[in-house]
């Protein structure tokens, strides 16, 4: 064994108690000099230790200690040197030789003291240190930060700072670095050696773009080019902001002032690329930050969250006292899987804002993110398959259920002896197919097999009230045979149609249900029959009263009419008309003229007469603003009066009266704004504020609620025209749209005329572009459900494609362009969609809606 080895063998065996008498008390008596500050004494006391037992290997660390700290460091590091197999001596020669910036020596005697102590993290420090600036060096401090035995210590600090300073300043890396390294190990925080280079090396990278960032002011002709551009619309005003950029291009107010209005015109790449411009030649900016995050965030579907997060990260670090950035970065969070920041950001939201309008919301959130789940509930063993009837019956139900009806029958025709179970599939299927009175005769069939049968009884009392006649003797068969509680369904279908005697000697014949459920029913019916009594009474008592009534009428003339709600109540019909107006209002008279007032208001204090004059007569002028906006009020009037339901929108309807008010306040500064008097100028930034935020959110609401639409072959032959006159298929010869099974006046559904037209648009364009037959056929149905009464429209668009596209595919998640929007636009509407066959062709893609219920018709 060679001599190295021998030492570090013995000491392993070499503890301070294990020295001589007088080595101890050398070593003492070196302690207490130590610690009194006489190094030199120190010093040869500990060379004393180790000539007395020179396997002593503490003794030697001891030396080198304080050899370190008298600077004389050579000496130290032959110290260290002396054991190179011991562990503590290792560690100190490393730290040493990074010390001295020796680092290629260095890392030699990291990876000996990795052999050495494998279960410790402070190899991974020093060669985190040792490696500062390289690749690789700030994933080895993670792995050292992430170590189970981790411990906070100077060498640990010194680590992290030495990684960090290799990276050049300014460098995303070193933000992204602390943020990582705090996340990780959050009591790194309260440690200021740490945390104020950080912060330096934050600040730093801010003013390093700062100061390449180039931004100079806007002129005074540059100001006034923007109010202009920013009192105009559409593609006029982003050509005006665009000439403000080319006079003024390192200016970010510039492509601020551009971003604003593309975005506003709805082109959002371009906004984006000009938030970006505008955030690199002001950095400091956290309002323009949080633009560009919030854009990046809403624009792109997901794609680029992670930037959008760390802009409104930065945005939220500039201007860390508003809670509506840190609202934001909790919802960006939460989207990317990140619960723990998710919740840091909504605490603190509530601790900026805890009566804020979503503070409740936020504090539900907080806590569903800190709550744990219960443990899963063993899954039950699968058990096996029924025999026999029992399975033809469960496979003919789920073909039943696809629609496939061919199957089900087949699977009906494996029943052995017929139940009531397999009477009602059959019927079912016999509805579906429209044979009505084959359905009758099997649902009678089944109650006299099985009498009480709820959901029987009600799909006769449908088919009675839908025209199937021959449903009203199996009723009143069933209910002479004591069924109680199809009288009270005999009396609800004899109520519905106005027949009160017939209603009253139903309900008699009913006598007490046992079924709670069912007494229910009837008492509801009897206290409907009773009402109707009081009522009649109340009108001959009240029409003598209510005559002299309409001379006090007088004085509320002026509340007559209804609200645009109550409009939209009695006429559903008239939403597309009233959605129209209203959207006008929004986007042509409050979007694109009134976002002009603060920059009015600046115009007027800073006595800028030719743009005072040209918003003046924008305004106030002949088909100006306030003219638009009272011909936008007629318009609505006009729609209500032809559905019958007068409006009053200026006493009865909460937001059209607030508006009213607003415009009428505008109307009232017409002389003082023409004169160019300043002392309009706030009331003008208020008045902007309202109706472009407040009033302008209000209308967007109003018509975000689901328009009625009737879907006919109108819709579908506008599609076709769309679709045929896209450039990708010019190329067709001669294709053919085949419509069929069109049902007139029955497909009333909650869609937006456009959004159904994408619907139909995108099914189409996919037949065409799938097929080498340029035909596509279109059928409208509804299809009522047996059970539950509701009924669908089923838009079905038919190919010969001979595709493999399945119904499984066609709802994954991994169905992409027209036919994913589709899908997700339908599942929008509370529908479905899926792959079915179709005589005659190679396959059908349905599309079912739920129709509109019979009180909106």
């Amino acid at each position: 064994m060679s001599s190295l080895l021998w030492i570090a063998a013995l000491a392993l065996a070499a503890p301070v108690d294990a020295l001589g008498p007088a080595a101890q008390t050398f070593y003492q008596e070196a302690a207490r000099a130590e610690s009194s500050g006489h190094l030199d004494e120190a010093a040869r006391r500990y060379r004393m230790v180790i000539q007395l037992d020179p396997a002593f290997t503490q003794g030697r660390a001891d030396l080198a200690r304080v050899l370190r700290a008298q600077g004389r460091l050579d000496e130290a590091l032959r110290a260290y040197r002396a054991a190179p197999f011991d562990a503590e001596l290792c560690e100190g020669e490393a730290s040493l030789l990074l010390q001295l910036g020796r680092r290629d020596e260095a890392l030699p005697v990291i990876r000996r003291l990795a052999a050495l102590t494998p279960e410790s993290p402070v190899s991974l420090w020093l060669e985190a240190r040792a490696r500062a600036g390289e690749v690789g060096s700030a994933e080895l401090l993670l792995s050292a930060v992430d170590h189970p035995a981790r411990v906070a210590d100077e060498g640990s600090d010194l680590a992290i700072l030495s990684v960090l300073e290799g990276l050049a300043p300014g460098d995303p890396a070193a933000e992204a670095l602390r943020i990582e390294l705090l996340a990780r190990w959050p009591e790194l925080a309260s440690r200021e050696a740490l945390v104020e280079p950080l912060e330096r090396v934050r600040v730093e990278g801010l003013a390093a773009r700062l100061l390449s960032s180039g931004a100079v002011p806007w002129t005074e002709e540059d100001r006034r080019r923007a109010v202009a551009a920013a009192a105009l619309s559409g593609a006029e005003a982003v050509a005006a902001a665009e000439g403000v950029v080319a006079r003024a291009p390192d200016s970010a107010a510039s492509w601020a002032l551009l971003a604003e209005l593309q975005e506003r015109e709805g082109a959002l790449a371009a906004a984006t690329f000009s938030w970006e411009r505008a955030v690199a030649l002001d950095p400091l900016d956290g309002a323009q930050r949080a633009r560009l995050g919030d854009l990046l965030a809403r624009a792109y579907g997901g794609r680029y969250d992670r930037e959008a997060r760390a802009q409104l990260e930065i945005a939220a670090d500039l201007e860390p006292a508003r809670p509506e950035l840190w609202l934001r970065l909790g919802r960006l969070a939460q989207r990317l899987g990140d619960p723990e920041g998710a919740s840091a950001a909504f605490l603190q939201y509530l601790a900026l804002a805890p009566e804020g309008a979503q503070a409740d919301e936020v504090r539900a959130e907080v806590r569903g993110l800190r709550r744990d789940r219960l443990p899963s509930p063993p899954t039950p063993a699968l058990s096996a398959l029924p025999d026999g009837d029992a399975l033809h019956l469960a496979v003919a139900q789920v073909y039943l259920s696809e629609g496939r009806l061919d199957q089900a029958v087949e699977a009906l025709a494996e029943v052995g002896a017929p139940s009531a179970r397999s009477l009602n599939l059959e019927a079912s299927i016999a509805l579906q197919r429209g044979e009505r009175g084959r359905a009758v005769a099997l649902y009678r069939d089944s109650l006299a097999r099985v009498p009480a049968q709820q959901r029987v009884w009600e799909v006769l009392l449908r088919l009675h009230r839908g025209g199937a006649v021959e449903a009203l003797p199996v009723l009143e068969h069933v209910a002479a045979g004591g069924q109680g509680c199809a009288w009270v369904l005999l009396a609800e279908d004899a109520w519905s149609r106005g027949d009160e005697a017939l209603t009253r000697e139903r309900l008699a014949l009913a006598g007490q249900a046992s079924d709670p459920a069912w007494a229910s029913r009837a008492a509801a019916l009897e206290d409907a029959l009773a009402a109707r009594t009081r009522s009649r009474w109340r009108w001959g008592l009240g029409l003598g009263g209510g005559l002299g009534a309409l001379l006090g009428l007088r004085s509320l003339w002026r509340w007559r009419g209804v609200s645009l709600e109550g409009l939209l109540t009695r006429a559903p019909r008239a939403w597309p008309e009233v959605a129209a107006v209203v959207a006008a209002i929004r986007h042509e008279v409050i979007r694109h003229n009134l976002s002009m007032l603060p920059a009015l208001a600046d115009a007027l204090e800073q006595g800028e007469g030719e743009v005072v004059g040209w918003a003046a007569e924008r305004l106030f002028g002949a088909s100006g603003v306030i003219d638009r906006f009272d011909q936008s009020r007629r318009a609505l009037e006009e729609v209500a009066r032809v559905w019958g339901a007068p409006l009053n929108l200026s006493m009865r309807d909460p937001v059209f009266s607030l508006m009213i008010a607003d415009f009428s306040a505008l109307r009232s500064l017409e002389a003082r704004i023409r004169r160019g008097d300043p002392s309009a100028a706030p009331a003008l930034r208020t008045l902007g504020v309202r109706l472009s935020r407040d009033r302008a959110g209000e209308l967007a609401r109003l018509i975000r609620r689901a328009a009625l639409l009737r879907v006919d072959g109108q819709q579908v032959q506008a599609a076709w025209e769309r679709v045929i006159g896209e450039a990708s298929l010019r190329h067709l010869a001669a294709p053919l749209l085949d419509l069929r099974d069109l049902t007139a006046g029955r497909g009333l559904v909650r869609v937006p005329p456009e959004e159904l037209e994408r619907m139909l648009v995108n099914l189409m364009r996919n037949a065409l572009q799938a097929s080498d037959v340029p035909v596509v056929g279109v059928s409208l149905e509804v299809e009522e459900d047996w059970v539950t009464g509701l009924e669908s429209l089923v838009l079905a668009v038919c190919d010969h494609a001979q595709g493999t596209l399945s119904t499984g595919f066609l709802r994954s998640r991994f169905v992409s362009g027209g036919l994913g929007m589709t899908v997700d636009l339908v599942y929008r509407h509370r529908g479905s969609a899926r792959v079915a066959p179709r005589a005659g062709w190679a396959k059908a893609v349905e599309l079912r809606l739920p129709i509109a219920a019979e009180e909106e018709l």
